[in-house]
């Protein structure tokens, strides 16, 4: 990042032709700067409170010629997003115009932000700590309602008020073992049931956080979801059943499917890929062979493989190579068939093979849960902190293990300073999850994920 006293500038929302845009100017000179690019003799911004709002019609500062009539918002530090003197320019939409704010800005004063420098000066200047920041990417990124609950609710402080209950446990069992070391003549011996009791209570909450990072993952990251399975299986029903729209083919000729067919699902707020392949056998014709070689390679990348089997044919293999990965076997076109076989067709396969027909909508609700299980999908309740990186899964496996080892040195009757060294180690853990003590290129790799103009 640039050094902190600049004053920086970039858009805000997409340059996509909107009806709006909004172009925030962030630091010591923010008024000035945008103050240059007002038609002389009008209202100036300096005037204004914080938090206020005025009609503008802005002009390039070397030649005066009119770029647009807009609204300026003021925000005074330390009252704003980043902690500075921020102004927000809205302006029309259109790329031009914005191009033209941005280059008159620019001119005036202000240095081009660089990717998520907003959100780091708020980081920088207390007004986030690092996990509510990261959250804002994440939030920006999700794909579905639940990705962005989650990370609203981290942006939002539920992740950070989570720590702050670990960290008073761990605060209460150090003041307990450092009574005993520093004054073991005026306090009493330290009390191992206390201090394990208090290291207990943050073991079992940083737990219950690292059970919350597969499923997070699942959310920031989504998954890939193949179908396989012979021909004639039903995968191409299936899909477009489970896309909830006609996106393959379907025909009773075998080999109708040729190539991956993808589509993006929301599938109990999770997002995930699914991939639609060419049936699985042994073939002479050309293009079906390479169809059958692709459906082969996007299983082995797949997070999860559900192998499809038809209800009423036996004959095809239970294993196949595709069968790499975690699957799910599925009895297709349920509805094609009587009781018994389906009863017969069932003892073939390995136990819980789910039943589906894509036909009647029977067993679909039943196999998109199993999906989300299967990937570590989870329903949290709202407002629940959940860990969504790995660093963050890192951080609370690194505090556990010192919550462990501290356990450990209670109950085998330790010295209160070897107890001592394992809590601090465990709250040197929660800072860096914080933020506190990272470094800058773990800083700049966190923030160069971010777009330019958050």
């Amino acid at each position: 990042m640039g050094p902190l006293t600049d004053t920086i500038a970039a858009p805000s929302t997409a340059v996509s032709g909107g009806a709006l845009a909004v172009v925030r100017v962030s630091g010591a000179d923010a008024v000035a700067v945008v103050e240059r690019l007002l038609t002389p003799g009008g209202r100036r911004l300096s005037g204004l409170r914080t938090w206020s709002a005025m009609r503008a019609v802005l002009t390039e500062p070397a030649t005066g010629v009119i770029i647009d009539d807009a609204v300026v918002t003021l925000f005074r530090a330390p009252r704003s997003y980043t902690g500075e003197d921020v102004v927000e320019v809205s302006c029309h939409g259109g790329r031009a115009t914005v191009e033209g704010v941005l280059g008159a800005l620019l001119c005036a004063g202000a240095r081009a932000a660089e990717p998520g420098e907003f959100t780091y000066r708020a980081y920088r200047n207390g007004k986030m700590d690092l996990t509510a920041a990261e959250s804002v990417a994440d939030q920006i990124a999700a794909l579905t309602g639940v990705a962005a609950r989650a990370a609203a609710d981290s942006r939002l402080g539920a992740l950070r008020e989570a720590l702050a209950d670990v960290r008073e446990s761990l605060v209460a069992a150090l003041a307990e073992t450092e009574a005993d070391i520093s004054f073991p003549d005026e306090a009493p011996d330290m009390d191992a049931g206390a201090v394990e009791h208090h290291i207990s209570a943050a073991a079992a909450s940083l737990a219950d956080l690292i059970a919350s990072a597969r499923s997070g993952a699942l959310l920031g990251r989504g998954a890939r979801v193949v179908l396989t399975g012979p021909p004639n299986a039903g995968k191409s029903s299936l899909f477009n059943a489970l896309a909830g729209c006609t996106r393959a083919i379907v025909s009773p000729h075998p080999g109708t499917t040729r190539d991956l067919i993808e589509c993006v699902l929301d599938l109990e707020g999770y997002p995930l890929t699914l991939v639609d392949t060419a049936g699985l056998r042994d073939t002479d014709v050309e293009v079906e062979r390479l169809g059958v070689e692709l459906a082969v390679a996007a299983a082995a990348s797949a997070d999860v493989i559900v192998r499809l089997h038809d209800a009423a044919d036996s004959s095809d293999d239970v294993c196949r190579a595709t069968d790499v990965g975690p699957t799910l076997h599925v009895i297709s076109r349920c509805d094609l068939t009587d009781p018994d076989t389906l009863r017969r067709r069932a003892a073939r396969l390995p136990d819980g093979a789910l039943r589906v027909s894509s036909a009647t909508g029977d067993g679909l609700a039943e196999l998109q849960r199993a999906i989300v299980e299967r990937l570590g999908g989870s329903n949290r309740p709202a407002e629940t902190a959940t860990l969504t990186r790995e660093r963050h899964r890192a951080e609370a496996a690194a505090a556990l293990g010192a919550c462990q080892r501290a356990l450990t040195a209670v109950s085998s009757g330790q010295e209160p300073d070897l107890v001592a060294v394992d809590l601090h180690d465990a709250l040197s853990a929660l800072d860096r999850l914080g933020g506190a003590g990272v470094t800058e290129e773990v800083l700049d790799r966190i923030f160069a994920e971010f777009c330019v103009g958050k």
